[in-house]
């Protein structure tokens, strides 16, 4: 199993849902932090989270490979 670089491993986001205040968007890099609740930027983040979750492996796969990976460094 192989995987390609994503640029969205570069910063971590998270889109966060606030009482009284919506839907925001958490973006973190190396440096900083910063909250953003524009939408255009909310929904560029919403695509590439899909983006992300339609490239992931499923759990069983994700779990047998992380088994294999860790099995080679013990």
């Amino acid at each position: 199993m192989s995987t390609e670089f994503h640029p969205e491993l570069m910063a971590g986001f998270q889109v966060i849902t606030v009482p009284d205040r919506g839907q925001v968007l958490y973006l973190e890099t190396r440096i900083s932090g910063m909250l953003v609740d524009t939408t255009d930027e909310l929904h560029h983040y919403a695509r590439r989270f899909g983006e992300l979750r339609g490239a992931a492996l499923p759990p069983d796969a994700s779990r047998k490979l992380i088994e294999k990976i860790r099995g080679e460094f013990l």
